[in-house]
């Protein structure tokens, strides 16, 4: 017994030393970071629980309940009021992006509505993402569209992994290509909602080349107010596996916005309709994470059984 617990102290002060290297690697790896910053701001809507655009829909929403998607163009345009307001409120921080929630205002391909979000950009001098319904060749997707400056589109990103109802009402998944948009900020990728959930959406972005990733969310599921939080987390795991900018509008909350280094610098109230702007900067490095993919993870997966056998043979 006592040999064991000889044993089993210096494998505790092992893993100790070890977590300290870590630490300390990633201290002293971690740049300072620059000096030229932007601001993102992100917008909670509370599409989701809005009785007056619920009644301008249709068939969808006419039982009063939560559709997947705007099926009217009163309520397009109800949505897009709405969220333009609000942008014209962030822009008061003289954002380089606004981030919309996940709300499937109107069709991508829609001239009605998306000169009035091109306009709405080049009004505010900010780039918008905006979240939409885009109707291509392979089916209805639910897409992130970013508009610039310039008042023309500058990317669109497909959803690549439906919630589990999605499918119900018609969407399917985007193709995984995974495109980057230039822009003078740097290099911009995009998804929705789910998508962050999943390492490989962020982890390709990232790979090819993005610095920012902006994404339309919905949180609502009938106001609950506990996950809105746990979604917000994955952003702040993506963004520090990949050293990236992150932001996230969301309909009811929680809308982040996180540096490269994780941390959130701007965070909006659950159920409680507003707007929110941070700071961040982009970062050159890259991480093991987006070389490797997830790594550390597997290997903890590789050798958790070994360790327990180890423990046990002991005992």
């Amino acid at each position: 017994p006592k040999q064991s617990l000889i044993v089993n102290r210096q494998s505790s002060i092992a893993t100790l030393v070890i977590i300290a290297l870590i630490i300390v690697w990633g201290w002293l790896s971690v740049p300072a970071p620059p000096a030229e910053t932007f601001t993102i701001a992100a917008i909670t809507d509370m599409s989701n629980q809005d009785s007056d655009i619920f009644a301008k829909g249709g068939d969808l929403f006419r039982a009063g309940i939560e559709g997947p998607y705007a099926d009217t163009p009163e309520m397009s345009q109800a949505i897009f009021d709405l969220n333009a307001g609000l942008t014209r409120q962030a822009a008061e921080s003289q954002p380089a992006f606004v981030v919309w929630p996940e709300n499937e205002f109107a069709d991508a391909d829609d001239p009605q509505f998306m000169e009035q979000v091109g306009d709405l950009a080049v009004e505010t001098g900010a780039y918008i993402m905006a979240d939409t319904v885009w109707r291509s060749s392979a089916g209805m997707h639910d897409a992130a569209l970013l508009m610039g400056t310039d008042g023309e589109e500058a990317g669109r990103w497909a959803k690549t992994h439906l919630f589990f109802s999605e499918g119900d009402y018609g969407f399917v998944s985007g193709e995984p290509i995974y495109s980057i948009a230039d822009t003078p900020y740097g290099k911009v990728g995009g998804g929705v909602c789910y998508d962050y959930h999943y390492l490989d959406v962020v982890r390709t972005l990232a790979q090819n080349g993005a610095q920012i990733i902006l994404m339309p969310t919905d949180d609502d599921f009938s106001a609950t107010p506990w996950f809105p939080p746990f979604h917000a987390s994955d952003a702040i795991f993506r963004a520090a596996e990949h050293r990236l900018a992150f932001a996230a509008g969301t309909t009811n909350g929680k809308s982040v916005v996180v540096d490269p280094y994780g941390r959130i610098v701007a965070e909006g109230e659950i159920n409680e309709r507003g707007v929110i702007s941070g700071e961040v900067f982009t970062s050159p490095k890259r991480t093991l994470y987006t070389r490797f993919g997830d790594w550390f993870g597997w290997l903890m997966v590789v050798l958790l059984p070994g360790l327990a056998g180890v423990s046990f043979k002991k005992q």
